[in-house]
């Protein structure tokens, strides 16, 4: 295979590296990946300017800034109008406690239709490097995130995400996060289940909420939440009348007594089975419950543990376009921190041309696959300085999804000897399962016959031969 020049990599590396570098801000709108229009007017005597989601020009109130250019000149349009029709509503007096109550208003309307606004403006996490609450700006897989999700909610259809968590990027942070906006800003008793692999994740994710709700931003209207009826793992937002119920896998009753609008099914594939209930028939339990509307959503989330698992099924049915779930997965280059600098670009060339995985793969894969040069070298260090194989690169961070679900789990078999057989494999003609007359003894080998089912456990690429 006949590979690009340097010259050609050093030009293409450019763009790469500006789209991991480009520059962000929730505040102005800058660097999101959801459609916007620059919105300006004064208030005040002070200019603004932003960018706002395009759905907001919708609004009338907006139509009528973009139109007299100052909230000022708005409310005295406002007065004109209510002055020719009394019975219309009652003037507003042009003052500045008025004019700051609009902006209020203003910004209340903007947090409902700008997520990513919100969330920099109300919501606080945990620093990554502290124990310190700093504001919640979204990283660029998280806004790849949201914008999937903005696409079906803006579609009024329902959101539907399958998640191959290769990296801990905050995939689920942002999930609830963004289901907790809807049921603030778009829907009353709007109830949402979410639902872990261990009850101390549940826990952590009940204290998230606690002090998120706890801390809004008063000026924006108080917020409480508490116990719904007693029951610590149910909360309750009053002001909203919406309910957030907390559970895992080992204990799952509580999750199912509820009104369901949203799911959050996390590390599905870590799930374990019950003496009552199969890890699998308590995902098709709490996913059935969801209502198919509009705002409702369902969120498979895990990383990916071997093949042929319930995870793995629905993330290729997804992928295959046999659901209504979009898959979504974030290597590990589109990553902003995983790069590390070049000293000399023609030497580190000469690697490239030189470097293989045990397989025989050449490392002009990772450059195939879209990362950039600096990620490359990031990648080639963080292998050699903590001494991992290619499997277990492959497991940590994957640069694409068949990588991460067949390097995962325990396999019996090199997955990069997988990955290369992978090329030639084919769906099976049929699925199915085998009936015979008795499920034990003799009995099961009278009568056996084969029976075509979509989700049968027999999957068969050729039928036998039959010699009469």
């Amino acid at each position: 295979m006949k590979h690009p020049s340097l010259d050609k990599m050093l030009e293409i590396n450019i763009g790469r590296n500006a789209m991991l570098d480009a520059e962000y801000n929730p505040i102005t709108g800058v660097g999101s990946l959801i459609e916007r229009k620059l919105l300006t007017y004064s208030s005040r005597g002070r200019d603004y300017s932003f960018n706002a989601p395009v759905p907001m020009f919708d609004e009338p109130v907006i139509q009528d800034i973009v139109k007299h250019g100052s909230l000022e000149n708005v409310i005295e349009k406002y007065n004109e109008l209510i002055k020719k029709n009394p019975e219309a509503g009652t003037e507003v007096p042009l003052s500045d406690a008025a004019i700051i109550q609009f902006e209020k208003e203003l910004i209340e309307l903007r947090i409902k239709h700008d997520f990513e606004f919100h969330c920099a403006t109300n919501i606080k996490v945990p620093n990554y490097d502290s124990e310190d609450m700093v504001p919640f700006i979204l990283n660029l897989p998280q806004r790849q995130l949201v914008k999937e999700f903005e696409e079906q909610r803006l579609a009024e259809i329902p959101i539907r995400e399958i998640i191959d968590k290769a990296r801990q990027w905050g995939g689920s942070t942002v999930t609830q996060i963004y289901m907790n906006w809807i049921q603030l800003y778009h829907r009353e008793r709007w109830n949402m289940a979410i639902c872990t692999a261990v009850n101390t994740q549940a826990g952590h994710i009940r204290n998230m909420f606690e002090r998120t709700i706890n801390n809004y931003p008063a000026m924006l209207g108080k917020f409480t939440i508490k116990n719904y009826q007693g029951f610590d793992n149910v909360k309750l937002i009053p002001e909203r009348d919406c309910q957030i119920a907390i559970g895992s896998s080992e204990k799952p009753d509580t999750l199912r007594t509820f009104n369901i609008f949203m799911a959050h099914l996390s590390e599905v594939s870590t799930w374990g089975s019950t003496l009552k209930k199969s890890a699998s028939a308590l995902v098709q339990s709490l996913r059935g419950s969801v209502k198919d509307v509009p705002y409702s959503m369902i969120v498979l989330e895990s990383t990916a543990k071997g093949i042929g698992n319930l995870f793995h099924k629905e993330w290729m049915n997804a992928i295959k376009k046999k659901s209504g779930y979009r898959a979504f997965f974030v290597p590990w280059f589109n990553i902003p921190m995983y790069r590390r600098k070049i000293e000399d670009y023609e030497a580190f060339y000469k690697t490239l041309n030189s470097a293989y995985l045990s397989d025989g793969t050449e490392l002009w894969f990772l450059w195939e696959c879209g990362a950039t040069l600096e990620g490359i070298n990031w990648y080639i260090h963080k292998k050699t300085s903590e001494n991992m194989d290619d499997v277990t690169m492959m497991q940590e961070f994957p640069s694409t999804w068949e990588e991460s679900f067949i390097a995962s789990g325990r396999p019996a078999f090199n997955p990069l000897h997988i990955k290369s057989a992978e090329k030639n494999c084919r769906d099976p003609q049929f699925k199915g399962i085998l009936t015979a007359d008795s499920t034990t003894g003799k009995g099961s080998f009278n009568n056996i016959i084969f029976t075509g089912q979509p989700e049968g456990d027999l999957w068969i690429w050729e039928m036998p031969d039959i010699k009469t």
